[in-house]
């Protein structure tokens, strides 16, 4: 049970005394983990690479069209 809140009642005892003590607490659990996302880099560094190879071939192409023959 995941980010709850509980109220506990200890009893508390001693070979001294008879009398028995109570003690009340809350305890919280701990959140659920949030799983982390992995970035996917390398699928992301081919992308970014086949942009840029294309952009430099646009330009390229788009260069040669302009300069007169």
């Amino acid at each position: 049970m995941a980010d709850k809140l509980y109220q506990r009642q200890m009893l508390l005892h001693t070979n001294a005394s008879s009398k028995v003590h109570h003690l009340t607490v809350q305890v919280e659990t701990a959140p659920l983990p949030i799983e982390k996302r992995k970035v996917p880099y390398a699928g992301l560094s081919v992308w970014l690479l086949s942009c840029a190879i294309a952009s430099i071939q646009q330009i390229a192409t788009s260069l040669r069209e302009a300069t007169p023959r």
